[in-house]
């Protein structure tokens, strides 16, 4: 690994994953304006994501969840359980779940401004 290059540990996978950004700060003043919703993006579709996720909805945050897996939390529970948790979030909490994708780029030169997936797309973020 080089200096611009970082492992990120989810559950018991552990996945290289190549970042821009260097730095490991949040500026307040890269936030939106007030009155703007600020987007986050969470990624891992665990138990951790899934609270992550949920504490900023309670905090105001606009989330987009990103898993790799069809299902949110499908390690944990039975797929009909897991399906159920998942609909509850999406409808309940608001959050945007972009299923079976990986996350395989940060974006950002002094801080993390989005993410690149798998699948070629890019998502932007205020935090």
């Amino acid at each position: 690994n080089d200096a611009n290059d970082m492992n990120l540990g989810t559950a018991m996978l552990a996945q290289q994953v190549q970042r821009q950004s260097k730095k490991k700060q949040v500026n307040a003043s890269n936030l939106p304006a007030k009155g703007v919703k600020p987007h986050v993006i969470v990624v891992g579709g665990g138990y951790i994501g899934i609270e992550t996720a949920s504490a900023f909805v309670g905090w105001g945050v606009d989330v987009t969840l990103v898993i790799a897996r069809k299902l949110a939390m499908s390690k944990l529970f039975t797929v009909k359980m897991a399906g159920w948790f998942e609909r509850y979030f999406e409808q309940n909490h608001n959050i945007n779940l972009i299923k079976s994708t990986k996350v395989t780029k940060f974006i950002g030169t002094d801080r993390v401004t989005g993410v690149e997936l798998s699948n070629g797309d890019r998502l932007s973020a205020d935090m």
